[in-house]
């Protein structure tokens, strides 16, 4: 099982990840003894053409400000799901 939450305008979308994660890791205790792994994927902004027609400088700022100083790509969440469902994470869970 994987949630996900997303970034929204404003910062409001900041309480939409705390709770995604809170409710992972309470899902990753109440499932893992049925083997469900249950893991989180909370990425800021992506690069999308949304994003690409949105406002250029406000754009530049939330690049800026993310930890690596850019957006996402979408093929970076792509493989971190694809990894996270396959074997390869078979001892990850939140």
């Amino acid at each position: 099982m994987i949630l996900t939450a997303t970034f929204c305008k404003r910062g409001t979308g900041t309480p939409g990840k705390a709770a995604v994660i809170q409710i992972t890791k309470t899902a990753a205790v109440e499932l893992a003894h049925l083997n469900i792994r249950v893991n989180a994927m909370c990425p800021g902004t992506i690069a999308t053409p949304m994003t690409e027609t949105a406002d250029a400088p406000a754009s530049r700022v939330t690049a800026l400000a993310a930890a690596l100083g850019r957006t996402g790509k979408l093929g970076e969440v792509a493989a971190l799901a694809h990894f996270l469902v396959s074997d390869d994470a078979s001892y990850i869970t939140s």
